[in-house]
């Protein structure tokens, strides 16, 4: 009979998270990775597309309990699971996913956040720009809720005199 200090403590649900994408081959690894950057429901046929992985991959994902498919496309089964995924991607790597996931896209406010994500500058135009979009499209509280993401992502004082302005020409409305 082993001591108490030999019995196996339980695993704990992240223990677990991290036992499974540590035994992760590459391609699903890389697939888990992608999928993390899209966010918690994600596109597979995107994320399959971008980290260069197989179908099998994605099924490999599935039978580990990583991601599972409700209805239509996939999601994560915890979101801890994608949690870890993110906190454990290097900046760079990161950074390359969110520009790839960016150039994949053509919409306008996807592109931005991805951009965003990635630190790139073209995210406070984007980000302008679709508070010019949904401000004629749904009205002044999605032109802000835009304007305010363009100012947290402004790199200098004249874009955030840019997004003040705007902001104050949608309040004058």
């Amino acid at each position: 009979m082993g001591s108490v200090q030999d019995a196996a403590a339980p695993l704990t649900l992240a223990s677990l998270l991290a036992q499974r994408i540590n035994d992760l081959q590459p391609a699903p690894r890389a697939l888990l990775d992608v999928a993390a950057s899209i966010g918690f429901y994600f596109d597979s046929d995107l994320a399959l597309d971008i980290s260069g992985a197989t179908p099998d991959a994605l099924a490999r994902l599935e039978d580990a309990g990583l991601v599972v498919r409700p209805e239509s496309g996939h999601r994560f089964q915890h979101a801890l699971g994608r949690d870890a995924i993110r906190s454990s991607l290097a900046d760079a790597q990161r950074r390359q996913i969110h520009l790839e996931l960016a150039d994949a896209t053509t919409d306008l406010l996807v592109r931005a956040e991805h951009w965003a994500s990635a630190g790139d500058p073209r995210a406070f135009e984007s980000f302008v720009e679709v508070a010019r979009d949904h401000r004629e499209a749904f009205g002044w509280f999605q032109a802000l809720s835009a304007l305010g993401r363009a100012e947290a992502v402004a790199s200098d004082d004249p874009q955030c005199a840019q997004v003040w302005t705007a902001q104050g020409e949608i309040h004058e409305e």
